[in-house]
């Protein structure tokens, strides 16, 4: 491949690629292709961006779901753990949430919670709200805690009373009108409730 002078019939010089023997693209068709190219990508870049805070509220609300989910399978298949000395822990399990991040825990043997694990989320959503349900203590710290223990279903340090349930909602920093409520009811079922504006 090379660059050349191309003179076509009237003579006025035009500068194309060609390929030994081959036709080639003037300068201003490969131009318009790059143009074009550069058009899309701005696009689909300020797409990528606009959208952002909706799959980051979207991922964490799903997340969340699939973690208590995983905390009350653990209840039932009363799944324990050793400490780091080698003792058998494990009298419940749980998510603790708080405004940036929430923990999988478990309690030893004297009722202590012991994390284990916490999954930060991305700075750009936050737990905006936490509807306790009536009757349900707030913990002194802030956050809440829901937890399994033999099947029964508790918020904070009460068990879940008939027919109530807990809410928290995940908000985006930026738009506060972007959010996803996470649902837990007493019998243990959780759901994600989408509001589209």
């Amino acid at each position: 491949m090379f660059f050349a002078k191309n003179k076509e019939k009237n003579d006025s010089p035009s500068y194309c690629f060609l390929e030994k023997g081959g036709k080639g693209f003037t300068l201003v068709e490969v131009l318009v292709v790059l143009a074009i190219i550069v058009a899309l990508a701005v696009l689909v870049i300020a797409g990528y961006q606009e959208g952002r805070p909706r799959l980051a509220v979207e991922r964490a609300a799903e997340g969340l779901r699939g973690d208590i989910n995983r905390a009350r399978e653990r209840d039932f298949s009363n799944l324990f753990y050793e400490d780091e000395g080698g003792d058998i822990i494990g009298g419940g399990h749980g998510i603790f949430i708080e405004e940036n991040s929430y923990s999988f825990f478990t309690y030893n043997n004297e009722e202590e919670r012991v994390d284990i694990e916490t999954i930060d989320l991305e700075n750009i959503i936050y737990v905006s709200n936490i509807d306790l349900p009536e009757g349900v203590s707030s913990l002194a710290g802030g956050g809440v805690k829901v937890f399994f223990k033999k099947g029964e279903v508790y918020f904070n340090k009460d068990k879940a009373g008939d027919n109530t349930q807990l809410e928290v909602t995940f908000s985006a920093k930026a738009d506060e009108d972007i959010k996803r409520i996470v649902s837990i009811d007493s019998s243990g079922k959780v759901e994600v409730i989408y509001e589209y504006d």
